[in-house]
């Protein structure tokens, strides 16, 4: 599978085990074999929920999960078999999630987005026909990768300046960062992330689904921790997940009282040098919302290139594929606000089950 272009590791089988054994949703991975080699592989979750229905996701909690293809030929191949599967089953929908080629990109910036709300639905299933495919996909989202290859030159010489004062300044003022894989590093990070996860007005994950991730890839050494220390005490950290040749930035969470030490900064020059270390030549920073001008300030600032990512759901009933409103933003972020960590963990453990 590592051998499909654009591979992740959302595509394999370490974050397939830790959706599954935390949340039990059902794998439902399509193939296709062309002279006896694998050409083509979509993976798909099974979603049951008495509360927000029964429906296929590719995949839970994931930034983007492409149809790994040879070719256009078997990238089609694997979204109609997808809606079929979604048909056959049962499901309620089945939701796509892209990343828009750069061919569409110029189109796309003339469509409007997702942030305010879904648009009106397309005219038929993601890549049913020559006409659907014609049509550019709404952007949901940004993401921004790095090259991390050594003959672009040191990667300190070719981030924004901004950046890299901001780490000196980490260093300066006593800030030290360290890579981790013990079940230590990972309790002390969550300890950061419900923190974060407050301040945003979200409710974190449960502590078993981050278990479950150190089992499956941060233990087996497919991905790693970066934890930032000031007098000992972690004022910042982030989780990193490394597949083949590309490192994904998947989960970030700081100590807002320390953010004047630019601990953040240290943790990511930290994280980047670490992932170039392993062999790995690309650098994912994951989504950030239209909205969210900071952040994509900020990930603009790592020598990154900017595209775009679309989510899409095809619904068998209807026959209509729809985008998907980015959901990061309204009034539940206040509520989340002012609960108490304790409280919000709970909620969280509840209910993200439910809600991929």
């Amino acid at each position: 599978m590592a051998r499909l272009p654009n591979a992740t590791v959302f595509h394999g089988a370490g974050w397939c085990r830790a959706l599954v054994d935390t949340y039990g949703y059902k794998p439902l991975y399509l193939t296709l074999y062309r002279a006896g080699e694998l050409a083509g592989l979509l993976p798909l979750m099974e979603v049951r929920s008495p509360i927000t229905g029964l429906r296929g996701v590719s995949l839970p909690f994931t930034d983007d999960c492409d149809p790994l293809a040879v070719d256009d030929s078997i990238r089609e191949a694997l979204l109609a078999r997808a809606r079929v599967t979604a048909k056959e089953r049962g499901w309620k929908y089945v939701e796509f999630r892209f990343r828009i080629p750069s061919r569409e990109l110029a189109e796309d910036e003339a469509q409007p987005d997702c942030r305010g709300g879904p648009a009106p639905g397309g005219g038929g299933p993601p890549g049913s026909t020559p006409a659907a495919d014609a049509a550019p996909r709404r952007p949901c989202f940004y993401s921004h990768t790095t090259d991390l290859t050594p003959t672009l030159g040191p990667l300190e010489k070719r981030i924004h300046d901004s950046a890299r004062r901001s780490a000196k300044k980490a260093l300066k003022e006593g800030v030290t960062a360290e890579i981790g894989h013990d079940e230590t590093a990972l309790r002390e990070y969550y300890q950061l992330h419900c923190l974060a996860r407050k301040g945003h007005g979200l409710p974190p994950q449960s502590f078993g689904f981050f278990l479950n991730l150190h089992r499956h890839l941060i233990a087996p050494r497919k991905g790693f921790l970066v934890l930032a220390r000031l007098a000992g005490r972690p004022i910042a950290g982030a989780v990193y997940f490394t597949f083949g040749t590309q490192a994904t930035y998947k989960f970030g969470a700081s100590d807002t009282r320390f953010l004047a030490h630019r601990p953040n900064h240290l943790v990511m020059l930290t994280a980047m040098t670490e992932a170039s270390r392993l062999g790995c030549t690309r650098f994912d920073f994951g989504r950030t919302s239209l909205w969210n001008e900071g952040l994509r300030f900020y990930k603009s600032r790592w020598a990154s290139e900017q595209s775009l990512l679309a989510y899409e759901r095809y619904v068998p009933e209807s026959d209509t594929t729809h985008p998907v409103a980015d959901g990061a933003k309204g009034g539940h972020t206040r509520l989340f606000k002012t609960l108490p960590v304790f409280a919000s963990r709970l909620i969280g453990t509840l209910l993200y089950r439910h809600m991929a």
